[in-house]
Parts: C-alpha cells; sequence; structure tokens
C-alpha cells in the first residue's frame, strides 16, 4: 500500500495495527505519519498439505499346507504306471523286466567266478541249452567276451528252442527293449508265455503283465490272473504281488481281500517290497 498524499504516492506505507477478527488493517506513512486502512478479512493461512493416507498393505496370499507324506503304500505305488481303460484302471509296471535283472545280475556273478579257462569249454547247440544261455548272458554284459548284444540274442534263441526258460525269458526282454533285435511285444510276450511253460516263474509274471496290459496280446484279465498265479506258486514274488492287486480289486478274478492279503505276505517273504507294503 503507498501513501496517497501528493509527492508520497511512492512511499511503501508500513503496517502498524491489525485486527485479525474484523479483517482490517491500518498503515502509516513513515515521511508524513498520514494513516490508512484496509478493511476485508484475512485469508486464513492455507493448512499444510497432508500426505493421502496409506492404504493397508495387502495381506499376501495364504501359502496351501505342505502335502501329507506318502504312505507306505502310496510309495510303493509311485514304482507303476496307471493305464486307464473305460472305467477301469490297471496298472501297468516296468518292473517284470527289472526283476530278470536281478536274475542277471546272479547269473553273471556266477560267470565271472569261473576259471577264465572254462569260458573255452562252453559249446552251444540244441542239446546243450545251458551253455547257450551262459554265453548269452557273457556277450550281452560283456563278461569274459566283447560286449555283442546282438550275438547275445542268437546264443539266447538257441538255448530258448532247446527249452531253456531263462533264456526265453532274456530274449523276451530284448525283444521288449529292442537291444539286439527289433523291437517287437508281440514276439515278447510268445516268449514269456514260452519261457513260463519251460518253468521259468519270472517268465509266467512277465507274460502276466503283458496279458494285464495288453501289450503285445489282446487283453485278457483271465488269462493275466492265471500267468500270475502260475508264477507265484512256483515261486514268483512280483507275481503274487500283482495277483495280491488283482483279488484286492476284483480284476479277472472274484474279489477277495483277505486272499490278497494272503498273497501279498508271499511276496514279502520272497524279497519283493518295491511293490507291496511290508510288515
Amino acid at each position: 500500500m503507498h501513501c496517497s498524499r501528493e509527492g508520497h504516492d511512492r512511499v511503501e506505507m508500513q503496517l502498524v495495527e491489525e485486527d485479525s477478527a474484523s479483517g482490517t488493517r491500518i498503515y502509516q506513512c513513515p515521511k508524513c505519519g498520514w494513516e490508512g486502512k484496509q478493511f476485508g478479512r484475512i485469508p486464513a493461512s492455507p493448512e499444510p498439505r497432508r500426505a493421502p493416507p496409506k492404504e493397508p498393505a495387502k495381506a499376501s496370499p495364504a501359502k496351501p499346507p505342505p502335502p501329507e507324506p506318502p504312505t507306505p503304500r502310496q510309495k510303493a505305488r509311485a514304482v507303476t504306471l496307471e493305464r486307464g481303460s473305460g472305467d477301469k484302471k490297471q496298472r501297468g509296471t516296468v518292473i517284470p523286466v527289472a526283476i530278470f535283472g536281478l536274475f542277471v545280475a546272479a547269473m553273471v556273478a556266477t560267470i565271472i567266478s569261473r576259471d577264465e579257462d572254462d569260458s573255452s569249454d562252453l559249446t552251444c547247440d540244441f542239446e546243450h541249452p545251458d551253455a547257450c544261455f551262459h554265453l548269452g548272458v557273457m556277450n550281452e554284459y560283456g563278461v569274459d567276451a566283447d560286449m555283442d548284444v546282438a550275438l547275445a540274442a542268437s546264443f539266447y534263441q538257441t538255448a530258448c528252442d532247446g527249452g531253456h526258460g531263462e533264456a526265453c525269458s532274456a530274449l523276451g526282454k530284448m525283444y521288449v527293449d529292442g537291444v539286439g533285435v527289433p523291437e517287437n511285444q508281440g514276439r515278447a510276450a510268445t516268449l514269456y508265455d514260452k519261457a513260463c511253460s519251460a518253468g521259468d516263474h519270472e517268465g509266467c509274471a512277465n507274460a502276466g503283465y503283458m496279458y494285464f496290459a495288453g501289450e503285445g496280446v489282446a487283453q485278457d484279465f483271465i488269462s493275466a490272473a492265471s500267468l500270475y498265479k502260475r508264477g507265484c506258486d512256483a515261486g514268483s514274488g512280483i507275481a503274487c504281488a500283482y495277483l495280491a492287486d488283482m483279488y484286492e480289486e476284483g480284476t479277472g478274478v472274484t474279489q477277495d481281500s483277505a486272499f490278497a492279503a494272503e498273497l501279498r505276505r508271499q511276496a514279502c517273504s520272497r524279497g519283493v517290497t518295491s511293490t507291496v507294503e511290508c510288515p
């Protein structure tokens, strides 16, 4: 505000009194002492800006509880493959072939224990199926011989033709895997069946699986149960385990949980712990 007296128009007047209630201000010229008033409410000081309220932190979604540890029976089932057919769940597995590996391991150990010169005494022909089988194992696994799976298959075939059940099973496994021979599930099923007829109880278990899963043959639960029973009666623990499942579920046989439990006990007593829950 400037003084309105003549010659003082550029003199800035000084605020000497102020009434905040009415908004009146009194100014005075420092040169002539003239006072002037200014009316009006004094605008209130602006309120300081407030930061917007913070939104509450969103709670993280609750983590699902950890899964329950599998039961021993579920762990045993984990080694199997589930196969579905209609409203039936069928259990396929690779264990029949793996079980044969246990026999081979024992056979290889036996061959290694032989005197080095004994291997030259093995003569393979139709009249000596055991010798053919031994030579087959030696060539398949490179024991005292160069590994030659095709030659091994030839030895197994000769031994199988001579009625050697284990050789038929070994050759069947090679046809399943396509090792040394072209893969042929139907041929494998025939060889497993022949092995079973020749008294190889693991051949019965393998043949039973082929019929159960319908691999290489038409699916036939009744035939599968019959083959599993032959294998179980002959001493195959894995055949007992598979037959137990069929009786538990009533697949191809009349459902009988008590008999299934007895079969599982037999399987456990024969060292099968991968597919059954043993005490």
